[in-house]
């Protein structure tokens, strides 16, 4: 089935979904406050297993360098953005304190309205970062050869995945360096729109997945043997190269099948929410001691099961009210402003164009 081009893959759009399904189940046990050494053999095996929410950050990120590179700047997308961010920030927070019968603290009142600079949400503020440097990137990738996006990319992943990976050697990387590399990754594949054979994407993704494995069971015998495991560590991280290999090729084969699914495209675009909500400060503990956790950490097999269920819950919730909140808020409030911030985005466009004159005449 053909897709529009104003339209998205819902293939892509479906793996957006895992990868926030995964980014959900390493928060169940991280932020849960279980102590994964006290748990039975197969609680502790599955608990190691949900690290694998870097994979869903990775292959989020290398969605957005896909889809970014070809499009055009714009600052609606970014106040749109912006304001989902402060929207569940701040609603969540005000909500909280009445309910709670909490008294409201002007210094937590002013993080919650500046969630960005306060990097309530790490993600959030990172992502945002890379869309405002994100027409800049752009011009760059697009004026270079493919052979110099890739030698780029070579470059970045080498200094700060493979050699990471190899000697814990940070680099001075941090997580704005990575998720620049994996957008440049993400506009390579769109840019090359190479295909690879379906037997190598899943003979990578094999290997990928039994390395990881296999550090996970040398992660349980350090652990058992009271040995250092924090060089282990780096190959859960998100510029691990076991990682990154593994989310580009997950990537890859998703990209093999094309079709359109309404339903899908109109749920996609509130799955940012899922993670606004359940990863709020004010919401993280509540939710984790209601879904009982702690109490069900001591079964394996009963532990998957409130697993299953958690997360389930977590997604319908959190889908159900940011729908509501698109079409009561977002919907009628972007129309109030489109006009203004296009005519912002008019201006500066101007401005950049009176400098880069003022700028030829000097030279």
């Amino acid at each position: 089935m053909k897709v529009n081009k104003k339209q998205r893959n819902s293939m892509i759009e479906l793996l957006r979904i895992i990868s926030m399904i995964l980014i959900v189940l390493s928060h169940y046990s991280s932020k849960s406050g279980v102590d994964i050494q006290t748990l039975p053999l197969l609680s502790r095996y599955f608990f190691e297993l949900t690290i694998l929410g870097n994979l869903g950050v990775d292959i989020f990120v290398l969605i957005t360098g896909y889809y970014g590179l070809k499009q055009p700047f714009s600052l609606n997308r970014i106040v749109k953005f912006v304001l989902e961010v402060f929207f569940y920030s701040i609603s969540i927070y005000l909500i909280v304190n009445i309910f709670s019968g909490g008294n409201i603290k002007i210094i937590e009142l002013i993080k919650s309205c500046l969630p960005l600079t306060f990097n309530i949400y790490w993600f959030a503020t990172v992502y945002f970062v890379l869309l405002l440097i994100q027409p800049f990137l752009n011009k760059f990738l697009n004026s270079i050869t493919q052979q110099y996006h890739l030698l780029f990319i070579v470059v970045l992943f080498t200094i700060f995945s493979l050699l990471k990976t190899i000697t814990t050697m940070e680099f001075y990387g941090n997580e704005l360096t990575i998720f620049i590399l994996l957008y440049s990754m993400g506009a390579y594949i769109q840019r090359t729109n190479k295909t690879v054979s379906k037997k190598n994407v899943l003979y990578i993704i094999f290997i990928s997945l039994f390395l990881i494995l296999s550090t996970i069971i040398l992660d349980y015998i350090c652990i058992n043997k009271n040995l250092n495991i924090k060089y282990l560590r780096y190959f859960f991280s998100k510029e691990s190269l076991f990682i990154i290999l593994l989310s580009i090729n997950i990537f890859l084969l998703f990209t093999k099948k094309v079709f359109s699914n309404k339903i899908m495209n109109y749920i996609t675009p509130s799955i940012f929410s899922i993670y606004l909500i359940h990863e709020n400060p004010y919401i993280r503990s509540f939710l984790w001691d209601l879904l009982r956790v702690k109490q069900y950490s001591e079964s394996g097999w009963v532990l998957i099961l409130n697993c299953l269920f958690s997360i389930a819950f977590i997604f319908i919730i959190s889908l159900l009210i940011d729908i509501i909140r698109r079409e009561l808020f977002e919907k009628h409030f972007l129309k109030l402003i489109s006009k203004p911030v296009t005519n912002l985005e008019k201006r500066i466009k101007e401005l950049l164009d009176e400098s880069k004159k003022a700028l030829n005449k000097g030279v």
